[in-house]
């Protein structure tokens, strides 16, 4: 985060804790229910949220030299993603232009010189050109050139790589990096590059499906307000509950998690201030994907829709400075995942689900986010506005 930021945050910490105060809406908002139920919104929102937006599908550690890649089969148009012999990332449909099967089955791995379809076994090289197909002289009047994978746009920006998923028009131009720093704002994309994500190392990853509504599992990110129940036994005893100062950037978001230690800053000039060491910075890159900075590592949460209104696909990822070397090492980001997985999944998703089936039993007609929940409101308010309504 730029230093003027940390220390405008910073102040409003000390400000607050001497208070006991926390960032308020104008007034409370009601919510129905079927934002998590109906079927026909779930159909009308999927095709926006995820057919429109760039997504961010990983970080560029993750495919930090040619040939490595990754894939993300939850978004409408399974994707494959490599870095290329440029070293530039590109995105492809993971869509095999023979029959249509999946070229590539393994989550990710490095330096594939190809890629082969399991199928029938034609060859696609790291800029998805069609390079061999066994028994060619079936094929013998097919243009290669018109058979290679599906290329969709795709750039990297903040140590994350961003795609559009959806196959272009033809010859029609997508400038996604230009999309991206749009949606982002030279303020956000100014501090997520401070962060300098594409030095740290992909630590490990986590998967869940889950039965909550996809933006039921987002909402668990966006208030403080249930640290000190909820969470009593794990980072409530970190993390202070109710207190926390929030900046917009468009649709994007930023909630600052204030810890208890940040009580030391009162005693401290400003030039000895440590924000993000007192601090967790869980930012919304809208519409789908949990950006969260602690002191020493950087947790990535992304969250797709399952098959059903009722369903999610959940992706957690740790990062961590360095690559851990020792068992010592290891051990410490062990711990630190699994509190991470303890809190997000046994905690909040878990009760999330429960959430769900209240509200699919038709007990409960309304929600309510309270002043205190102000991320909450605007949201929902984003949400709404994007499917316009």
């Amino acid at each position: 985060m730029l230093r003027e930021n940390q220390l405008d945050i910073g102040r409003e910490i000390v400000k607050r804790i001497e208070e006991g105060s926390t960032p308020y809406a104008e007034s409370v908002y009601v919510n129905d229910t079927s934002v998590y139920t109906d079927e026909a919104r779930f159909e009308r929102e999927r095709p926006v949220f995820f057919g429109t937006y760039p997504l961010v599908v990983g970080a560029s550690v993750q495919v930090p030299e040619p040939g490595d890649f990754i894939i993300e089969d939850k978004t409408d148009i399974p994707l494959l993603i490599v870095r290329g012999d440029d070293r530039q990332v590109r995105a492809f449909a993971n869509i095999c232009p023979h029959r249509g099967s999946q070229v590539v089955i393994e989550a990710c791995g490095k330096g594939a010189r190809a890629f082969s379809c399991p199928y029938h076994a034609w060859v696609f090289g790291r800029h998805g050109e069609l390079r061999a197909i066994p028994g060619s002289a079936a094929f013998e009047s097919l243009d290669h050139d018109a058979y290679g994978l599906i290329e969709l746009p795709a750039t990297e920006r903040a140590g994350l790589v961003w795609v559009l998923p959806r196959v272009p028009v033809p010859g029609q131009k997508v400038d996604i990096a230009k999309m991206v720093d749009a949606h982002l704002g030279p303020m956000l994309a100014a501090d997520l590059a401070s962060y300098g994500l594409a030095d740290y190392h992909h630590y490990d990853t986590r998967r869940l499906s889950r039965r909550l509504n996809w933006k039921l599992t987002m909402d668990t990110f966006f208030e403080s307000y249930h640290f000190r129940s909820l969470h009593r036994n794990t980072i409530a005893r970190i993390i202070r509950s109710d207190l926390a100062p929030i900046r917009t950037y468009g649709d994007n978001h930023l909630m600052v998690a204030v810890r208890h230690s940040a009580d030391e800053m009162a005693n401290q000039p400003e030039d000895d201030w440590d924000v993000i060491g007192h601090t967790a910075l869980v930012y919304l890159l809208w519409p789908n994907t949990i950006f969260i900075m602690q002191r020493d590592h950087v947790e990535l949460f992304k969250i797709f829709p399952g098959k059903t209104v009722a369903d999610s696909e959940i992706e957690i990822l740790l990062f961590t400075p360095t690559v851990p070397d020792t068992d010592k090492a290891r051990g410490h980001w062990d711990a630190n995942f699994d509190l991470l997985v303890e809190t997000a999944d046994v905690e909040d998703f878990t009760n999330g689900a429960t959430i769900q089936r209240n509200v699919e039993s038709g007990g409960l007609r309304h929600v309510v986010y309270g002043r205190n929940e102000p991320l909450m409101q605007s949201w929902h308010r984003s949400l709404r506005a994007a499917v316009g309504e």
